[in-house]
C-alpha cells in the first residue's frame, strides 16, 4: 500500500508468489536500468547509498559488481572489515563472503553479456538457496566479473533469531561446503599453472601438513587464500 502511494512512473511493483529464488531472477529480468541495486526488506538503506555506489561506476567502467560497509544491528551490533579491492575480494571467496548481499550493486550491461538467453536472467540458483549470494559471488568470479566494495557504510543490517543465518545453519553450511571445494578446484589449477615456483613449493608444503595434521584445513584454505592473491597481485 506504502508502494502504491507514489505516483511516481520510475517505480514498478511486482507481485510474485512467495518464492525468495524465483523473485531475486525475476527482478533482475525485468529491470530497466543502467544498475542494479539488491536490497532486503528487513534492513535499512542509508540515504547516500545509491548516489555514492552509481557515483564509484560511472568512475570505475571497469567494475562490475560493488559492495559496502554495512553496520550490524539487532542480535549483532558490529561493524566488519571491508575489502576494498578486486584481489583481495576474491581471494578471500575461499574462507570468507567478501560482499553483503543487501550492499552490492550490479551493472546490468555486465550480466546480460554473460546470462542473458531469452530475456531471463538466471543469476540465482534453487540448488544454493540459504547460500545463494555466496554461489552467485563464486560463479561471477569464474566468469572473469571484477568486483570492489566501498569502505564506507551505506547499508544497515538486520541480524535476528529468525534469519537464514540462524534457523538454516546445517542447511547453510553443506552448501558452502559444496561451492567451496569447487572454487578450491579452481584456485588450485590456477596455482599449478603458476609460474612462481616458491608459491608453489609453499603450497605443496601446506597441503602435505594438512595431510599429516599439522595444519587444520582453515589454515590451509587461509594459505591458499594469500597465495592466490599474491598470484593475482604479480599479474
Amino acid at each position: 500500500n506504502i508502494i502504491k502511494s507514489y505516483n511516481d512512473s520510475r517505480i514498478r511493483l511486482i507481485c510474485e508468489r512467495h518464492d525468495y529464488i524465483h523473485s531475486l531472477n525475476v527482478a533482475v529480468s525485468e529491470s530497466k536500468g543502467k544498475y542494479i541495486a539488491h536490497m532486503d526488506s528487513d534492513d535499512i538503506m542509508l540515504k547516500q547509498r545509491l548516489y555514492e555506489q552509481v557515483k564509484y561506476m560511472e568512475s570505475h567502467p571497469d567494475i562490475d559488481v560493488l559492495g559496502s560497509g554495512v553496520e550490524y544491528f539487532g542480535k549483532t551490533k558490529i561493524n566488519p572489515p571491508v575489502l576494498e579491492n578486486h584481489n583481495e575480494i576474491v581471494a578471500s571467496m575461499i574462507v570468507s563472503s567478501p560482499l553483503i548481499h543487501p550492499t552490492v550493486m550490479f551493472r546490468r550491461e555486465s550480466l546480460i553479456k554473460a546470462y542473458a538467453s531469452n530475456g531471463i536472467l538466471p543469476l540465482y540458483e534453487e540448488n544454493f538457496k540459504y547460500a545463494e549470494d555466496v554461489r552467485l559471488w563464486i560463479i561471477l568470479f569464474m566468469k572473469n566479473f571484477r568486483f570492489a566494495n566501498l569502505n564506507t557504510i551505506l547499508v544497515r543490517y538486520r541480524t535476528s533469531e529468525k534469519q537464514i543465518t540462524a534457523t538454516r545453519v546445517v542447511e547453510m553450511k553443506n552448501v558452502l561446503r559444496k561451492m567451496r571445494a569447487e572454487l578450491f578446484d579452481y584456485i588450485n589449477d590456477e596455482i599449478k599453472l603458476c609460474n612462481d615456483q616458491e608459491l608453489k613449493s609453499f603450497y605443496k608444503i601446506s597441503c602435505i601438513m594438512y595431510k599429516r595434521k599439522v595444519l587444520k584445513k582453515n589454515d590451509l584454505l587461509n594459505i591458499l587464500s594469500s597465495i592466490y592473491k599474491t598470484i593475482l597481485d604479480k599479474k
